[in-house]
């Protein structure tokens, strides 16, 4: 059982939450930017609140990975303030979130190195001094990178190599398997309705993770991976449900998950790796409305927070991307909704 751990009000870092809330450009502004050309959607970023990232990589970085850059370091300007507005109590909570990103920058290392791609700065998440083991890893042959990014994140080396020699999904997969059982495995007491909003959260997330690994795995034919290897314990769906599923048809596997999903708020009518794709993604979009009720001063309330910047990053990741590929206003929009 994960140690308790006693979060404080906090009512200074709420104050700095709220006005930083109000830079927020809300839903109808982020459309109205389909509207402008790239170039456009750049000058407007800079104008209006992103100067410092958009002046430090227009000139470095070009297409998408000036998108990445410019993005991802305004999201690290942001998480950094939250950081340090916090209590050393709250902090575990915002670290245990944080760590997502950590898993996240360990995988840019990885593919880049993969795929041979030079500019993986741009993908990196996180302050110079966060950023600064994965630059270090970069320099290093990928089996001693794997070796000094697991101790550096608290991973178990072997079973990361393991995994890495099965294919990048696969190390991915166990990567966010270990980063959900830390973020379930802590226990946090503030006034009881926050962390149990923050619980229900994690267990469905958990529960669609699970049911898209189970899916993939089930699909792939030729695999020997055992779906337990990498089960997600802490969703509403156990091992078990998921191993009765072994022996149904298609139909009978998607009317049981309808069925589990159902009482949940979810409805998936067409059950694909790209349905669950969408709802997961739609499960982190209505994560504000979810921790709605968190009140200021609460430490949920910099996470409620945080999971708007998310969105509105991921928004206008879309928007620019898709601006940069000529895609019509119709089609981005489309992407959006």
């Amino acid at each position: 059982m994960g140690r308790l751990i006693n979060l404080k009000k906090n009512s200074y870092n709420s104050a700095k939450v709220s006005v930083k809330k109000g830079n927020l450009y809300g839903s109808d502004k982020i459309k109205s930017l389909v509207s402008y050309e790239f170039d456009e959607i750049m000058r407007y970023l800079e104008e209006h609140g992103f100067r410092k990232s958009v002046d430090k990589s227009y000139l470095q970085y070009q297409g998408f990975y000036l998108v990445e850059r410019v993005l991802n370091d305004h999201l690290s300007q942001i998480y950094k303030s939250i950081f340090l507005g916090s209590s050393k109590k709250n902090r575990i909570l915002l670290d245990s979130y944080y760590l997502k990103y950590q898993v996240h920058n360990m995988m840019v290392i990885l593919r880049c190195k993969k795929s041979k791609e030079e500019d993986f700065e741009a993908y990196l998440i996180g302050d110079s001094r966060r950023k600064a083991k994965y630059i270090k890893a970069w320099e290093m042959p990928t089996t001693d990178a794997i070796i000094y990014m697991s101790k550096k994140l608290g991973f178990d080396y072997d079973q990361v190599l393991k995994n890495y020699k099965l294919g990048i999904y696969e190390v991915e997969n166990y990567l966010y398997k270990i980063y959900y059982d830390k973020l379930r495995s802590l226990k946090f007491s503030y006034n009881h309705t926050d962390e149990m909003i923050f619980s229900k959260f994690i267990r469905k997330y958990i529960d669609l993770l699970n049911t898209r690994t189970y899916l993939r795995l089930k699909d792939d034919k030729n695999t020997k991976i055992d779906f337990k290897e990498f089960y997600l314990e802490g969703g509403k769906l156990n091992l078990s449900h998921f191993e009765s599923l072994d022996s149904k048809s298609p139909k009978e596997t998607l009317e049981f998950l309808k069925k589990m999903f159902g009482n949940s708020g979810f409805s998936i009518d067409v059950l694909t790796i790209s349905s669950l794709d969408k709802k997961i993604s739609l499960h982190k979009k209505n994560a504000n409305n979810i921790f709605r009720k968190a009140r200021f001063g609460s430490p949920f309330y910099s996470l409620k927070f945080l999971f708007e910047v998310e969105r509105e990053m991921s928004l206008l990741r879309i928007i620019l991307k898709a601006k940069y590929l000529k895609l019509s206003e119709e089609e981005i929009l489309n992407l959006i909704n």
